[in-house]
């Protein structure tokens, strides 16, 4: 008997052992090895198992709005989870929020 536990957005399977010592096949997350579970981007821990675009939203002042914004300048894949994030990638995406323009009066200077 296999039971599925679902923590988040990923599910884990566990194996339960069957009378005479038979055990299930046991079924498991691959995670690449470059997988960082836990990013710091600008001063702030992001959750790498959640999707990029809502990890961002951990950081004070940006919204899903913002973080989608960022995302679609810098080219990265919205889908990704943070944690498959290049460590490019990153930089892009703190690069664009350090410098980033607050009013229209700027835009066009």
């Amino acid at each position: 008997v296999v039971s599925t536990q679902s923590t988040g957005s990923f599910n884990t399977f566990n194996t339960y052992y069957i009378t005479n010592n038979l055990r299930c096949s046991e079924m498991s997350i691959l995670i690449a090895p470059d997988f960082q579970h836990i990013l710091r981007v600008l001063n702030t821990n992001i959750d790498g198992k959640e999707k990029i675009m809502y990890a961002l939203t951990a950081i004070k002042g940006v919204g899903r709005r913002y973080s989608n914004i960022v995302l679609k300048k810098a080219d990265i894949d919205q889908t990704k989870r943070a944690g498959e994030i290049t460590d490019s990638e990153l930089e892009r995406i703190m690069e664009i929020m350090q410098n980033h323009v607050t009013t229209r009066s700027q835009i066009i200077s």
